[in-house]
């Protein structure tokens, strides 16, 4: 509710508004990348720690993630492309229940919690463009 009072239009589909946002998926990655490169230089040595596959259950599947993607059943993304698939799913997960351990936060209220404290605080403050926010959504489809 308090969503709503601090962004117009909250939930209204804007078809036209979201047609010319629909520019290539380069934008949306650069945008990543640019924002990766500054802040998070060091998470792929972090995800890639041997005591990473030994340590939380979010350590883990965090860590098991990056190897999936880049195995043939996930896509056989570039370092750099895994890297920050994993890292929007970190960042989900931080945002939903900071410091937790587990991933419990990913099924709160069947799953629409994401929407409700990331994506739409995220889309109404303009931190995030609509096609970042789409493909935050595609990276926590693919690593439930």
């Amino acid at each position: 509710m308090l969503q709503k009072q601090c962004c117009q239009g909250y939930g209204e589909l804007k078809v036209e508004e979201d047609l010319e946002e629909l520019s290539s998926m380069a934008k949306t990655d650069e945008e990543d990348s640019e924002y990766y490169a500054k802040h998070d230089a060091n998470w792929e040595e972090w995800y890639m720690a041997k005591e990473r596959h030994h340590g939380t259950v979010r350590e883990h599947f965090l860590a098991s993630f990056l190897k999936y993607l880049r195995h043939a059943e996930g896509g056989i993304l570039s370092d750099k492309e895994s890297s920050i698939h994993v890292r929007q799913v970190h960042k989900v997960l931080e945002v939903l229940n900071k410091g937790a351990k587990d991933m419990k936060c990913l099924t709160w209220n069947k799953g629409l919690k994401i929407w409700d404290v990331f994506c739409a605080p995220n889309l109404c403050a303009k931190s995030l463009t609509g096609n970042t926010i789409k493909t935050y959504i595609k990276t926590i489809e693919i690593f439930r």
